[in-house]
């Protein structure tokens, strides 16, 4: 298990002086690429063996957001390896180890020279402390679209969406959604389905679907063609 200690800055909270969503998923991030140049399996190592992880699948859920200023620590540790998947586990918690977030994600390796997922060598799990999964809920790796989906709205990904492997980063999916999020709701689960890289320029067309116990959340192409999937349940 690796662990960092970080405090919520201002800048990433809501109005409510609560961490946003985008800001959860970054701490996140941040811990896992950090245990990855620990280990020397880091964003340089990717890159000299053309490689790279993306993410496939989130699902987080969310007991207590951390407030602005609040001390926290987010643990992170890979739980398994299988063709050209990985799979990885975060906690963040807070200063007294009260559990604020916790979540499984699903990550696939990517040869960045082909542009398609290629399995991981038994030398590169063996750089990787591998430990057991958290025990939660598995609600697989696909969301389910409803059919009653509306088109509200149409955007374009801008040059700060961009991260280092020239496509739009991850959390910045689940930040777009949640623009969208009908005011009032209570969310402790959101799952992210990815399915295609968007890119600067890309144009994201936003479809919406709310009920009492859920809204769901679909990025898509011009074409049509699914960027990602976002679900928020609410309580």
């Amino acid at each position: 298990m690796y662990e960092e200690n970080w405090q919520v800055r201002f800048s990433e909270c809501n109005m409510n002086h609560e961490l946003n969503y985008n800001g959860i998923v970054n701490y996140f991030q941040d811990c896992s690429n950090l245990q990855s140049e620990a280990l020397g399996v880091g964003y340089d190592f990717l890159t000299e063996h053309n490689r790279a992880w993306v993410l496939d699948f989130w699902q987080i859920i969310i007991k207590r957001r951390p407030m602005a200023f609040e001390k926290i620590k987010v643990d992170t540790w890979a739980n398994g390896f299988k063709g050209f998947f990985g799979t990885r586990n975060f906690v963040m918690k807070s200063e007294s180890d009260e559990v604020l977030v916790y979540a499984n994600s699903t990550w696939v390796y990517l040869d960045t020279q082909k542009g398609r997922p290629t399995r991981v060598t038994e030398e590169e799990v063996g750089m990787y402390p591998v430990a057991e999964p958290l025990d939660m809920e598995d609600v697989g790796r696909k969301i389910e679209i409803p059919d009653n989906m509306t088109l509200i709205d149409e955007t374009v990904v801008m040059p700060h969406h961009i991260d280092v492997y020239h496509h739009m980063n991850n959390g910045r999916y689940i930040e777009l959604a949640t623009d969208y999020l009908p005011e009032g709701k209570d969310i402790y689960q959101i799952c992210c389905q990815y399915k295609k890289q968007a890119r600067l320029n890309d144009r994201i067309r936003v479809y919406r679907n709310v009920t009492k116990e859920r809204i769901t959340v679909v990025l898509k192409g011009v074409d049509d063609s699914i960027f990602a999937t976002v679900r928020f349940d609410t309580k």
